[in-house]
This record gives structure tokens, C-alpha cells and sequence, in this order.
């Protein structure tokens, strides 16, 4: 299993399994609060690019900013990402169990650098869902 740590000291960790890389083991780890969550969410383009490799690569792509929120949304909606910036990238994430009887949402904002440590986030996301 490989983890893929994007935030420091908070924020998203993402276990992929070699087995099974459609299910991928999300925490989101926060001073309040650590949740976590299987989530299906390694959907692939048409090109075979994982979308949340996509997602991260846009951002870097667009280090010097950009207007409004970039947003990434799993296969089922159990994971979203909203990303701002304001010379850093600003990271809102959401980690929902839809399935469960009591509904339950966790939700925090951490930041990247968009130089350095965004590519390290994309090389990470890249071995790990490879």
C-alpha cells in the first residue's frame, strides 16, 4: 500500500492498494479531528489519466493563480475538492459516508505551496495510482 500525503501537518492522505485501485483509503487529519473513508474515486479519461492526477496537474499548471474554485468530485461524491488561490493553493476538503444511516460529513482547508510541494503531490498521485 502507498500513501500519498497532501498537506502537511493537515490535511489529505490517500492508500492506494496494488490490488485494487479503484478503492482508494482516504483520511482527512485535522487538529480537531482524523475521518476516514473507502472511496471509489480512481476514475480515468479517455486518455487513461487518472482524474485526480488531472485535477492536481491543472493546479500545478496554473501555479501563478487562477479565478474562482477548481473542484474535483469522485465517483460518488464521497470526496470533493474545492481549490482556490491566493499565492498559495488553498485546499477545501470533504469526506462524506452517503451510506451510512447517519450521514456523517467531515471538512477542512489546508494549503500548498503551488511550486515544489504541488509537484511532489502529482509524482506521489502518479506512483500510487500508476
Amino acid at each position: 500500500m502507498v500513501e500519498v500525503a497532501i498537506g502537511t501537518p493537515h490535511g489529505l492522505r490517500i492508500n492506494a492498494d496494488d490490488a485494487d485501485l479503484d478503492m482508494l483509503a482516504v483520511q482527512l487529519t485535522f487538529p480537531d479531528f482524523v475521518a476516514s473513508k473507502s472511496v471509489v474515486g480512481t476514475s480515468y479519461s479517455s486518455s487513461g489519466s487518472n482524474q485526480l492526477v488531472i485535477y492536481f496537474r491543472d493546479l500545478a499548471d496554473h501555479w501563478r493563480g487562477w479565478a474562482g474554485v477548481k473542484r474535483y468530485r469522485s465517483l460518488e461524491g464521497d470526496l470533493s475538492l474545492d481549490a482556490t488561490h491566493d499565492g498559495h493553493v488553498i485546499i477545501r476538503a470533504q469526506l462524506r459516508n452517503n451510506l451510512d444511516p447517519s450521514n456523517w460529513v467531515a471538512q477542512g482547508e489546508f494549503q500548498l505551496e503551488p511550486g515544489e510541494e504541488l509537484s511532489r503531490v502529482i509524482t506521489d498521485l502518479e506512483l500510487a495510482l500508476a
